[in-house]
């Protein structure tokens, strides 16, 4: 706020002319340097009797009263005169209600504070600011705030911009570094991404702006406040009008429809309404809007973007998640192109090979009788693949019946079974903590994490050690397994750290899974992770739950190898009695 400070030695002292003259256009009648022109503050109407006003301006600047109100709209022809004097004239007024000053707001070259903001420079034994010109200041709540709006309507913009000015705040057109707020009418728009994105700013409702008006006069009032931000941040699906096609599930669907107006959106019944189409069976979409065309400002996209701005707690980029649709609308729906774009995660879990699979095999069954004709003349070339394809497989099966005919040790084949799934293990329990447990307890996401470190404990456990442990069991195994060593021996030195970590986990797993299922009713953050993660190829596409049980089973599935292993072992081989050793152990 670019605002100069009004000392009382600048009000009550003239100070003369410097030799180069003020010129009367716009751009220079805005007092630069106050030390250089002689202020003086006009009280009007009923500010003139208001005590504490007329007590905090005595004897520290200079003033007058006009009561009549009309007399003041004679002063404005001189007020803008003594401009070029180098003389500046303030208007006091107690409301920014009342016709006088919406007389003086549409004026040119006029200067209005609000008595409320003279009280306040009083308590504060600081100096009033001037305001800028054409620009009324009633207080300074938002003298700290720099505030640029997001899909707001050009009438409404000029309301609410006036209000940040008559708070003491600026406004930018642009989002930029120096933006420190984000008024969000709707969540549209690149200026809303480039803000979020950015994580600098705060995205707020207007309704934020309105509590701040309505808190003008209260000088106790913090609009930074942290609860207060959280109360007015704009939620993931802020005024977005979603419409959700392809979920054959009731339950599911009312779901949706309830996590949808819990964080900001609102349900259409009508597509063409909707800013948001949401699909989850794309290839039925097709098949029933053959020739749909997206509306202006409309997405189609996957219902993987829908979970991600409930995990993100605000609107994720449509393009990462975007269906595209081809152009040429007259197509019949076996022949439109789908596009879908790869996660923000980096791998592409929303990308179904089984889609491409059957649009393929409804292009093929289209033409199935031509191609059938023309594929099959002995010129053709999937008549002479194919005869390659034969020899190929006869090859393979000459491969295959060698491979069969070496006898391996049972022994040895049990061993290596026991390596690769304690390999899978391993791997099953590294995704968990590092696709899970670590990016729930992230600190630096926008909202923090999505699990607090008691939830995170509660779910997880001692996983990470039970990760580790299973770890240098794998090692050993493979250092067993190519040197010829013993794996009773292995199993029996770890068999009092797995019996250790097991013990626990075994005992609370009935909780970690009640704990999962009850945030996952009250976290929408962590169900939203959840439902992404269920596409992810590296978890198998399985549930969370489905993934926990896996540490319960695995001790159960050594011991059937374990027992497996001893039945393929010489009485006389210095593993057997380490084998029945590490049984006792175990069971």
């Amino acid at each position: 706020m670019t605002t100069e400070n009004i000392s009382p030695l600048s009000s009550t002292s003239k100070i003369y002319h410097r030799q180069n003259k003020f010129k009367k256009n716009s751009e220079n009648t805005s007092p630069t340097n106050v030390n250089d022109w002689t202020i003086t503050f006009c009280i009007i109407g009923s500010a003139c009797s208001n005590k504490r006003l007329l007590s905090s301006l005595e004897d520290r600047y200079v003033y007058e009263c006009i009561h009549d109100e009309r007399e003041v709209i004679h002063t404005l022809t001189e007020t803008k005169i003594l401009l070029s004097q180098r003389q500046l004239r303030i208007y006091i007024v107690d409301s920014f209600d009342d016709s006088i000053f919406q007389y003086l707001k549409d004026n040119e070259d006029i200067y209005t504070i609000s008595s409320e903001l003279v009280l306040s420079c009083a308590e504060k034994e600081i100096d009033i600011p001037v305001p800028r010109r054409n620009r009324p200041l009633y207080c300074q709540h938002l003298s700290s705030a720099v505030i640029c709006f997001v899909g707001i309507r050009r009438d409404t913009h000029t309301e609410l911009s006036d209000f940040v000015h008559y708070l003491g705040g600026s406004v930018r057109k642009d989002y930029s570094d120096q933006v420190t707020h984000v008024i969000s009418h709707a969540n549209i728009g690149e200026k809303y991404l480039t803000a979020f994105n950015m994580e600098r700013s705060e995205i707020l409702t207007e309704e934020w702006l309105l509590h701040c008006w309505h808190e003008r006069n209260n000088r106790q009032f913090n609009p930074f406040d942290s609860e207060l931000i959280r109360i007015y941040r704009a939620k993931p699906l802020h005024n977005l009008n979603l419409f959700f096609f392809g979920f054959n599930n009731d339950n599911e669907l009312q779901h949706l429809h309830t996590l949808t107006n819990e964080h900001g959106g609102f349900i259409t019944k009508e597509m063409n309404e909707a800013t948001h189409i949401v699909l989850s069976d794309i290839n039925l979409f097709i098949l029933t809007y053959p020739s749909y065309t997206r509306k202006h400002r409309q997405y189609i996209v996957h219902v993987q973007w829908f979970w991600e701005c409930l995990c993100l707690m605000g609107k994720a980029d449509e393009s990462m998640y975007i269906v595209n649709l081809t152009s040429n609308q007259s197509t019949t729906p076996d022949s439109s192109l789908l596009l879908l774009s790869p996660s923000i995660h980096g791998d592409s879990p929303l990308h179904d090979s089984s889609l491409n699979t059957t649009i393929k095999r409804k292009r093929r069954h289209k033409h199935s009788y031509i191609n059938e004709q023309i594929d099959n003349t002995p010129n053709s070339k999937r008549f002479n693949s194919s005869i390659n394809e034969n020899e190929n497989l006869l090859d393979d099966n000459i491969v295959i019946e060698k491979q069969q005919n070496i006898k391996k040790d049972n022994k040895y084949l049990i061993g290596m079974e026991l390596r690769e799934t304690e390999r899978n293990y391993v791997t099953m329990l590294s995704n968990i903590i590092r696709i899970f447990k670590t990016e729930m307890e992230k600190d630096d996401r926008r909202n923090g994490p999505i699990l607090t470190k008691v939830e995170s404990t509660q779910i997880f456990g001692n996983i990470e050690e039970i990760y580790h442990l299973h770890l240098s069991i794998a090692e050993q195994l493979d250092r067993a397994i190519n040197e010829d060593k013993c794996i009773g021996s292995i199993c029996l030195t770890n068999s009092v750290d797995l019996l250790r970590v097991y013990q626990p986990y075994t005992k609370f797993y009935d909780k970690t899974i009640e704990a999962i299922h009850t945030l996952e009713k009250t976290n929408s953050r962590f169900y939203a992770y959840l439902k992404i993660c269920e596409h992810k190829i590296e978890l198998g596409k399985q549930h969370l739950v489905d993934l926990m049980i896996r540490s319960i089973q695995r001790l159960p599935s050594i011991l059937l190898l374990l027992e497996r292993l001893l039945k393929y072992t010489s009485i006389t081989h210095i593993d057997y009695q380490l084998l029945i050793d590490s049984l006792d152990k175990l069971r």
